[in-house]
């Protein structure tokens, strides 16, 4: 895993410095090349849409990892677990746990090695990257509209054993029920026209 390079695109809000800071230290096993923060966006999506183009014109990168930052690696061999599962055309899936607690929170997903429909947390070959975006500018739905854009181009997602993270659900900034509203219907037309 010597010529792996890291790329990390983190939308972040006001009131979350201190877990922002948690998140990026957890990452600190990866090959992390950048780390591009973007504040006070409109979505993850946006964010997201702007740090791919950033990863692209890099010319060093050649993994992108879509964060947030209220979670936080849960195992030093994340990394090396999601770049094995990229190398069989696949984008790794994680094992969330929930903070405090250690329960794995998305057990709907499967344990590792099941076939999931997306990613929680995606990562991707910066080559994938550039086949999968842009993308609409959703901040709930977005990691399923990367599975789904991906899916339509032949790759799958797998649950995979070391890719974990704890979530944390920060509340500060959290969108609302109406906002999820409408970012599954901008992503259900999305999709619907891949």
């Amino acid at each position: 895993m010597s010529n792996e390079s890291l790329a990390v695109i983190l939308p972040t809000v006001k009131g979350r410095g201190d877990i922002l800071a948690k998140a990026i230290t957890s990452l600190q096993d990866a090959p992390l090349r950048y780390t591009f923060i973007f504040h006070d966006r409109d979505s993850c999506g946006a964010a997201w849409n702007e740090g791919v183009i950033m990863s692209l014109f890099a010319g060093d990168v050649t993994h992108v990892l879509f964060f947030a930052d209220d979670l936080y690696a849960a195992d030093p061999e994340w990394f090396k677990d999601g770049v094995e599962c990229l190398a069989n055309n696949e984008i790794p899936c994680p094992i969330l746990l929930e903070e405090g607690t250690g329960k794995h929170w998305n057990v709907g997903d499967g344990n590792a090695g099941n076939q999931y429909a997306f990613s929680r947390i995606p990562m991707l070959t910066l080559e994938m990257a550039r086949d999968i975006f842009p993308m609409p500018n959703i901040h709930y739905y977005s990691d399923c509209w990367i599975g789904s854009k991906a899916g339509s181009l032949g790759i799958n997602s797998r649950v995979m054993e070391h890719y974990r993270f704890y979530h944390s659900w920060s509340p500060e900034g959290r969108k609302t029920d109406s906002d999820s509203n409408k970012d599954r219907a901008l992503y259900e037309w999305s999709v619907s026209n891949l």
